[in-house]
């Protein structure tokens, strides 16, 4: 279900801030990564995904080298939440998850297989697919089908007030609030925050 909390803020008396954490999101999320051209890799190479150390085995650049990368990711899957697959044609890379995705290593190692240091948010480009528009302390926020969660949630952020943020963890809003504001939530379209777990 829904429900409030106040949190109170670091500083003494600097008074509180509303927290308003929905129900799971109906939206499937799923973080994606695509990478880029790979080249060959020596073997030994080591890069980790979600905290998971990869270790690569050797591969001529292109297709070998990138299904090769794919079948070391796929082998920790359990432990990662991640799999990866490579284009039949350019070996390039694309990793999916339906959680975060953190790529690390050195810049060296995760070249050979056309991928960057990142983190990549599972609702990052999940988009909800059905316009909408609520109010948030008042002020209007709406979206269309194609926006993404990660767009809205920065426009419901910003009516907030300053220094509020609304974030998606375990597929779940939370909508924190600046100023030592309320958090007052209202539909202007029906159903709106249903779609984002939230309720008035």
């Amino acid at each position: 279900g829904t429900f409030s909390e106040a949190k109170v803020n670091s500083s003494a008396l600097a008074g509180l801030s509303a927290t308003a954490i929905g129900s799971a999101l109906p939206v499937p999320m799923t973080a994606s990564v695509t990478g880029a051209a790979n080249t060959a890799t020596a073997g030994g190479e080591k890069i980790s995904i979600n905290g998971t150390e990869i270790t690569l085995v050797a591969g001529t650049i292109g297709v070998q080298a990138g299904t090769n990368a794919a079948t070391e990711i796929n082998k920790k899957t359990a432990e990662t939440g991640v799999t990866a697959a490579a284009d039949a044609t350019t070996g390039v890379l694309t990793l999916t998850s339906s959680k975060d995705i953190t790529i690390g290593g050195t810049a060296a190692d995760l070249t050979k297989v056309g991928l960057t240091a990142s983190t990549n948010s599972a609702w990052d480009n999940e988009v909800l697919g059905t316009a909408g528009g609520i109010t948030v302390n008042g002020k209007d926020v709406t979206w269309g089908a194609t926006d993404t969660i990660k767009t809205v949630l920065s426009s419901i952020a910003a009516q907030a007030g300053a220094g509020a943020t609304a974030t998606v963890k375990d597929g779940r809003v939370t909508v924190t609030s600046g100023e030592g504001k309320d958090i007052k939530l209202a539909n202007t379209q029906s159903g709106s925050l249903s779609q984002l777990g939230l309720s008035a």
